[in-house]
This record gives structure tokens, C-alpha cells and sequence, in this order.
């Protein structure tokens, strides 16, 4: 047991707004959609979504009707909430622990970039020492949180009283979008803020809940176009093909039987809870058929789909949150996301006593 994640905490911005409000807002901010304003309420009603949290509700809001904001204008807001939103998923965390026995911190962000970066706010508003060892996951999307989970993992295995702490903290409400692109429209319907924080330990560390097993990567092949996140004059422009779903549903399936049977001998009998990233509905959708599983096991990540919306890698951790008091000693947990490339990530967890 080389590494284990003592304790994870879950932060969103203080105010939300229902998905109606937010598409009424989407379209007085676009003068409306014209001739495909059906189209865009039916994407907004069967996104999956019920409420999404900003930062801009309660600090002040940067959009105004027919005039998108500059990038740098998004960016100061970021550096401003970030960190603030980050510290409070930290602090939970790292409750009951002594911050100065953290020894690394891991942070993930693909909606802002500003140095110093969220890294150091926390070192500071935390009290951590000031010779902590520092790694930042920028620009990876939904799956940075994986990512971030298999870096810790290294370190843990290099160094048993290693104890990191991982953040991820994403504000994808400051990229909406006054493009009337139907991709523009599915982002804009779907994604929202938010910020987790976990704590991996080595071997020498605090006692944990869950062990990292295992951990896997993908690039499923003839979809580098289908998936992007590019930065523009207005914030970061979104490209999401229509066919996600249908490489999903024909390339997870063979990927996770294949490392999981292959390398480590666990069938589909021996993983007993699923945390899969809700990049939406119909991801979803292609994943469980794609595993051939049952809708049971879906339920955790469309429920925090529908709660929060999608807050890129922050999500994966809101549906781990979820699932793990109702997972027995000995359980398993594969957590799967997916981002640009079109790219997978995947993470075997399991339950400790």
C-alpha cells in the first residue's frame, strides 16, 4: 500500500442558479438564438443539469449583453476567486491534520492561468512551510484530477512519509461563450465552478480511506479533432465534436477490461462502484454501454451532474465524496475521465478498514 487518499473536501461557490434562470441569462446576453432558440432550450432542458454555482454571482458579474469580455479580464477574475474558492476545499482537507507535515501540494486548473500561481496562495493562506515541494497540472481538462491523483502517487511511492495535497480548482463560468455554434451552446449549458482537495499519503502517513491501486492512461485513436480547449481573445474557446459519445462507447469498454484484466486479473465482478467524470448526459450514456453496466451505477455521477454541473477535473472528486460512505471495506472504485485528444484517464481506488 504505497499510497492512500486520507481525506477528500468538495468547495463551490457560494450562490447557484437553476438551469432555466441560466439559459434565459445565455440568451439575453446573445440576443437570443434566432432561428435555433428551440434547438438551444432542448440542449439546456436535456444537458442533465439542475443548478450551477459561479463565482460571478456573488462577486460581481463581467458579461454584458452583445459584449464579451477580454480574456484579461477573465483572467483578473480568476486570480482573484481561485485561490479563495481552492483554500476552502484545502481547508477541508487538511482538517485534524497538522499542515506542516504536508510535504508536497498538487494543483490542477485548465480554466486560468496566473504566476505566481494557485500553488503559492495556498502555501500562504494555509500556513504551509515554505519549502514544500510544488507541482501545478495546467491545461489538461476534465481528467487533471487523475492526473494530479497518479503524480501524488508517485511521490508517495519514492517517499513513505510523503503527505501531498492535491487541489483542483476550475471557474469554467468565465469562459461563456457569445458564439451561437451549437458547441459553444452545449458548453455553455453545462459547465459551472468548483474546487476539491484531497490528502495521499505513503506508507508512513496518516491512515487513509481508500488505496490507489492502480492507475491508467488512453489516447483512443482517430479523435485528436473531436475534443479541444483553445485560448482566444474572449476567454477559452470550447471544440466538442458530436461524435464524443460514439468514440466513447466503442473505445472505453476495451481499454478498462484490458487493463484491468490484463495487468492486475479483475474482472467486471471486481470493482464494485464506478466515479465516472459526467462531461454530460449523453457521455454518460456511451460509458455505461460502452462497460456494459447498469444504470445503478451511474447514479452517483448524475447526481452531482444534475447538483453542480460539470466543473471540469474538480468533478471526479464531488462523485468519490458521494460514493464513499456507502463503500464496504475491501470495495473497489474505478474512476474514469475524459478530456482533449480525445484522451482517457483512469484510476483503480480501493476501501480500507
Amino acid at each position: 500500500m504505497s499510497a492512500q487518499i486520507v481525506r477528500i473536501a468538495t468547495a463551490v461557490p457560494g450562490q447557484d442558479r437553476s438551469q432555466e434562470e441560466l439559459l434565459a441569462r445565455a440568451c439575453d446576453l446573445v440576443g437570443g438564438y434566432g432561428e435555433h432558440q428551440a434547438r438551444v432550450e432542448r440542449i439546456y432542458r436535456n444537458a442533465g443539469v439542475d443548478r450551477r454555482a459561479s463565482v460571478l454571482f456573488g462577486e460581481g458579474d463581467i458579461y454584458e449583453r452583445g459584449c464579451p469580455p477580454s480574456t484579461a479580464r477573465r483572467m483578473a477574475v480568476f486570480e482573484r476567486a481561485a485561490p479563495v474558492l481552492a483554500r476552502r476545499a484545502c481547508e477541508g482537507a487538511i482538517s485534524g491534520l497538522d499542515g506542516r507535515d504536508i510535504s508536497h501540494i498538487v494543483t490542477a486548473s485548465c480554466t486560468g492561468l496566473c504566476a505566481p500561481g494557485i500553488d503559492q496562495a495556498l502555501i500562504g493562506a494555509l500556513g504551509l512551510r515554505a519549502d514544500v515541494e510544488r507541482t501545478h497540472i495546467g491545461f489538461m481538462g476534465c481528467h487533471a484530477q487523475i492526473n494530479a491523483l497518479r503524480v501524488a502517487r508517485a511521490i508517495c511511492e519514492t517517499r513513505a512519509d510523503a503527505v501531498v495535497l492535491v487541489c483542483c480548482v476550475e471557474l469554467c463560468s468565465l469562459h461563456f461563450s457569445y458564439e451561437k455554434r451549437m458547441e459553444a451552446v452545449v458548453a455553455n449549458a453545462l459547465f459551472s465552478d468548483g474546487a476539491a482537495a484531497c490528502v495521499v499519503a505513503g506508507q508512513d502517513g496518516p491512515p487513509g480511506l481508500l488505496a490507489i491501486e492502480s492507475c491508467a492512461s488512453v489516447l483512443l485513436p482517430d479523435s485528436g479533432d473531436l475534443m479541444g480547449w483553445r485560448i482566444g481573445d474572449h476567454g477559452f474557446r470550447m471544440v466538442l465534436g458530436p461524435q464524443v459519445a460514439g468514440v466513447l462507447r466503442q473505445g472505453v469498454g476495451p481499454w478498462v477490461r484490458g487493463w484491468l484484466l490484463d495487468r492486475h486479473g479483475i474482472g467486471d465482478e471486481g470493482v464494485q462502484a464506478l466515479s465516472i467524470h459526467p462531461g454530460g448526459r449523453r457521455v454518460l450514456d456511451a460509458v455505461r454501454d460502452s462497460l456494459s453496466v447498469d444504470e445503478g451505477q451511474m447514479l452517483a455521477s448524475r447526481r452531482v451532474l444534475a447538483r453542480h454541473g460539470n466543473m471540469s477535473s474538480a468533478t471526479v472528486a464531488f462523485i468519490l465524496k458521494d460514493q464513499i460512505e456507502s463503500l464496504h471495506p475491501g470495495d473497489r472504485v474505478l474512476m474514469l475521465a475524459f478530456g482533449p485528444g480525445l484522451a482517457g484517464e483512469g484510476v483503480l481506488l480501493r476501501r480500507l478498514g
